[in-house]
């Protein structure tokens, strides 16, 4: 290798390995879908006419996009699809069943296989917070062996359990962490005095063991802070992303960024440029909030939100540029 080989493979290792700030969501640039938002809106599943608090996913095993939201105000859990590529046209309005509780709310949804999913959703108030439910499907619209899920917000799961949303990542090898915005007045790690957002890890998405405190709360104005969504970059090695907003609905959206396979996360962007300031459109002028965010590959994302409209979810599309691994670099003489 000639020496000026050697000196261009030597600073493009000096800035591949640069910190992790060359790692962040906010490397992500978003371009908010104005022409189509908001995207699902006013299904007719009940009478407030409600699609907010989604989660969204992208079915690769049906090729096609799935939602879930709340389709009145802390009641009823609606569904639908969109056969689109883009996620754009949805249809195939309905209401979620099956549920033991008369209330379902804020659902988050992971599929495990084809025509397999299991949802987590907070039930029936309980003392200062909610119960956390999973249940599992195999349309996503039928929902069976649903019962409240333990190891979080305890140690009285059937009286206490301030508990206020429910995120979680499937890890390769089956298992799922937990993202919990709950008190544990056990856990001397954590700050004290109110909710914040906890780690769990469960080998069958029903018993959860505490892993720690994320450290997401530290900083002024972030103590309500909660996840609505959490990827485990596949193309970024031991970067995990996070995006959220504050427990009063009107702020806008936050992302985070962790380096220690996320047991901690710290603010990356506050707001998230172009997606995160509400009152920039019609659809959004008192609300911009719980984004649910998924990766595509090749640094394609796609973020859909809850927005005003009156309470529906709208769409934008992300691009992250993402640099080729030193080990399929090839050098020629």
């Amino acid at each position: 290798m000639n020496q000026l080989k050697y000196a261009i493979l030597c600073m493009a290792l000096a800035l591949f390995f640069m910190p992790a700030v060359y790692a962040n969501p906010s490397d992500i640039v978003w371009t908010d879908d104005v022409a189509n938002n908001p995207v699902i809106l006013e299904p007719g599943l009940s009478d407030a006419n409600r699609a907010y608090y989604g989660c969204v996913i992208y079915d690769r095993y049906a090729n096609i996009w799935r939602a879930w939201f709340d389709a009145s105000s802390g009641m009823d859990i609606g569904y639908g699809e969109s056969s689109d590529a883009d996620g754009i046209e949805w249809g195939n309005y309905v209401l979620c069943k099956g549920f033991i509780s008369a209330k379902q709310s804020k659902a988050f949804v992971i599929q495990l296989a084809a025509n397999s999913f299991r949802m987590w959703y907070t039930a029936e108030d309980r003392g200062g917070g909610y119960i956390i439910n999973s249940c599992v499907s195999v349309d996503g619209i039928n929902w069976t062996a649903d019962d409240w899920i333990s190891g979080i917000a305890e140690p009285d799961p059937s009286q206490n359990g301030p508990t206020e949303r429910f995120t979680a990542v499937r890890l390769e090898d089956g298992t799922f962490v937990a993202y919990v915005r709950c008190e544990e007045p056990l856990i001397n790690q954590a700050p004290v005095g109110g909710k914040f957002l906890h780690r769990y890890t469960s080998a069958d998405g029903v018993n959860w063991t505490w892993t720690g405190y994320t450290g997401a709360n530290d900083g002024e104005g972030l103590e309500s802070m909660e996840f609505s969504s959490v990827v485990k970059h596949p193309d970024k090695t031991g970067m995990w992303y996070a995006w959220g907003s504050l427990a009063n609905s009107e702020h806008p959206c936050i992302s985070y960024v962790s380096s220690d396979e996320g047991h901690t996360f710290v603010l990356d962007e506050n707001p998230v440029a172009n997606v995160g300031a509400y009152q920039t459109q019609t659809y959004n002028q008192n609300r911009n909030f719980h984004p649910s965010v998924t990766y595509l590959g090749n640094g394609n994302w796609v973020m859909f939100r809850s927005v005003a409209d009156p309470k529906a979810t709208a769409r934008a599309v992300g691009v992250e540029e993402i640099r080729t691994p030193i080990s399929q670099w090839e050098l020629h003489d």
